[in-house]
């Protein structure tokens, strides 16, 4: 939802889309992407990787299980 919303606030800031969004093969456990260039022509990405937040989120709770 998040990588949509931006997805289309980018369109309507008139950057060129590249590709997206949608399913990438790139990351395991899910890939949802989509790329545009900037005003500088720059290449950029906004991702949502499904296993890297999981793993994000578990390392978190393992930290501040630890500090209390």
């Amino acid at each position: 939802e998040q990588v949509d919303a931006a997805f289309e606030l980018v369109r309507s800031l008139g950057a060129e889309i590249l590709d997206g969004p949608g399913e990438f093969p790139f990351g395991p456990g899910g890939y949802y992407a989509f790329y545009f260039l900037g005003p500088d022509r720059m290449k950029f990405e906004i991702v949502h990787m499904p296993l890297a937040e999981q793993n994000y989120r578990q390392m978190i709770d393992a930290l501040e299980r630890g500090s209390r």
